[in-house]
């Protein structure tokens, strides 16, 4: 496999695993939403799921940004295009 092959290899991965990110947030968003608007019964249900959702970004998290250092380091990015999705990534979960 040659080095241009590669590099579109690994944005085409790191483009799918920001939207699988942004997915995640936006289900972290609603089950935020859902547990403040929750009645008491349901709290310990909808916190749970609250908890999930934020596990399941919190671990797309540490992948992207494992995907992205790992190009970085292999040069199949530059290190301008690394800080840029490094800030992409960091801005979509806070």
């Amino acid at each position: 496999m040659n080095r241009e092959s590669q590099t579109d290899i690994i944005k085409f991965k790191i483009k799918n695993e920001k939207e699988y990110l942004k997915k995640l947030v936006k289900r972290k968003e609603k089950a935020t939403e859902e547990f403040k608007n929750c009645s008491p019964n349901e709290a310990n249900s909808k916190m749970c799921e609250f908890d999930i959702e934020c596990s399941h970004v919190s671990d797309q998290y540490i992948r992207v940004k494992a995907i992205i250092e790992v190009a970085c380091a292999l040069d199949l990015i530059s290190s301008i295009e690394f800080e840029e999705l490094s800030s992409e990534v960091r801005n979509l979960v806070l």
